[in-house]
């Protein structure tokens, strides 16, 4: 069964994506599980957790005028828009992997799932290697759970029209971007102000954040006075640099 209208119509006219470039048909999942090389193991998780994949957009020149486009020596001939309707959201990313893999061009991926009665969604794209002449994902970015109470902001960030268009590669590279600008906003509550990537922002966020976790344990087990007091300045340090990362200062 096609993606439901009401999904369509919310991606068109709230979302920005062309009406052109509508497809919206079925793809058998036996299709992603062979062309991905699954095993027995991978084969479960994926029929387990997906309900069914709607090859919804086909972005391309002629139903866009958005010029082809090239990054890295990666051809963006066309962007697949494929809808996945989960039963369970708890293998998003083993999904995820296995879509990218079995897909011979470049891709975003809508997941879509229903938690108590209402429908979650994840925008998911990759950034794309070559492998033996084949399309790989080297670092796959999702984005954090889209609902009824921060659909604004996934449109202020999401939305089709507002990514350069100057031609399918750009217009990709920048999807990415705005992935990770909506989660640094759904998180911190503010825009991220800095010239940095943001592809990298987050990680090195969540990265200090975590360090700052385990050296807090580690603090609060320490009984020698000298090295607690070493490990609060460490801990300090750590926030004042997470806080310049997120107010966008250099370094």
């Amino acid at each position: 069964m096609a993606t439901e209208k009401a999904i369509v119509d919310c991606l068109v006219n709230e979302f920005g994506y062309p009406k052109a470039s509508l497809f919206n048909r079925v793809v058998a999942k036996d299709n992603f599980i062979k062309q991905a090389k699954a095993d027995s193991k991978q084969r479960s998780k994926f029929n387990d957790n997906v309900r069914q994949v709607n090859w919804l957009f086909l972005i391309k020149s002629d139903n866009t005028n958005i010029r082809e486009g090239k990054l890295e020596n990666i051809d963006f001939k066309e962007i697949d828009y494929l809808h996945i309707e989960l039963k369970s959201k708890e293998e998003i990313q083993s999904v995820a992997k296995m879509v990218f893999l079995a897909l011979p061009k470049p891709a975003v991926l809508h997941f879509m799932w229903t938690e108590n009665g209402k429908n979650k969604h994840r925008l998911v794209g990759a950034e794309y290697g070559m492998n033996a002449k084949k399309l790989i994902p080297k670092s796959i970015h999702y984005s954090k759970v889209i609902d009824s109470s921060n659909v604004d902001l996934a449109q202020e960030w999401l939305n089709f029209n507002r990514q350069p268009q100057i031609d399918l590669a750009a217009l990709y590279n920048n999807l990415l971007k705005s992935i990770e600008q909506f989660n640094f906003e759904s998180v911190h509550g503010e825009k991220l102000n800095s010239r940095a990537d943001v592809l990298t922002i987050n990680a090195t966020i969540q990265n200090i954040e975590i360090t700052i976790q385990k050296l807090e344990a580690k603090a609060k087990h320490t009984k020698q006075l000298n090295q607690r007091i070493e490990l609060i300045n460490q801990i300090r340090k750590l926030r004042d640099n997470l806080m310049s990362i997120k107010a966008g200062e250099d370094e």
